[in-house]
């Protein structure tokens, strides 16, 4: 079997920022969208003593639509920064059936595409989270502590999969599976950074669910 991956990915992203002062606290805000736009396929072509014997889609085409755009403020005070920030995520796989989709059945199924299935298109969207303190003890030495909130959609790989072998020596079936959930995560950190007249140096533990 030879296998043919295609993936036509187009996008772009505008970051802005503004430094202003207010309440006498310094302050930087950044804000910025990133989008981009995945049209991917698998094919599969099967060779038999040689000779081409058939093409199919173990993945339907799918076109994965990404959106993020996100808002941050850094705080500066006195011996003290805060970090704020927030992020939206949207991610939508539009997944699409074709005669080399059901192929991915075997030629002894009577029932080809009821076998095999539609392909499932999905939405997932998140809004996350994420805040730091940093404390300046002096010009050398920093405590600081931070919590973020983290994201991550199923691949469309993952949300759509078929391959049904019947009537050769080795009989399975590969199985997509649509009902997955997008992965979330919290991560929280503290810890101290220094520099002395001959080192960097950094030490922290996190904790990450």
């Amino acid at each position: 079997t030879k296998v043919a991956l295609n993936q036509n990915m187009f996008g772009g992203n505008l970051q802005l920022t503004n430094n202003f002062e207010k309440l006498g606290a310094a302050q930087k805000l950044t804000y910025g969208i990133e989008i981009n736009n995945n049209d991917a396929s698998r094919t599969r072509r099967t060779f038999t003593n040689g000779r081409k014997t058939g093409d199919y889609k173990s993945n339907p085409d799918s076109d994965i639509l990404r959106l993020g755009v996100y808002l941050q403020d850094e705080i500066k005070l006195d011996k003290y920064e805060i970090i704020a920030g927030i992020r939206y995520d949207a991610n939508n796989v539009n997944a699409k059936a074709d005669d080399a989709w059901y192929d991915s059945g075997s030629q002894y199924l009577d029932d080809l595409k009821g076998t095999v299935g539609k392909p499932i298109s999905k939405d997932f969207s998140n809004l996350s989270p994420s805040i730091s303190l940093i404390n300046k003890i002096n010009d050398n030495f920093n405590l600081y502590a931070k919590y973020s909130k983290s994201f991550r959609a199923p691949s469309w790989e993952d949300l759509n999969s078929s391959r049904i072998s019947i009537g050769t020596r080795a009989n399975y079936a590969t199985i997509g599976n649509p009902n997955l959930k997008a992965e979330t995560g919290d991560n929280y950190e503290i810890g101290i950074k220094g520099r002395t007249a001959k080192t960097d140096f950094g030490i922290a533990t996190f904790l990450n669910k």
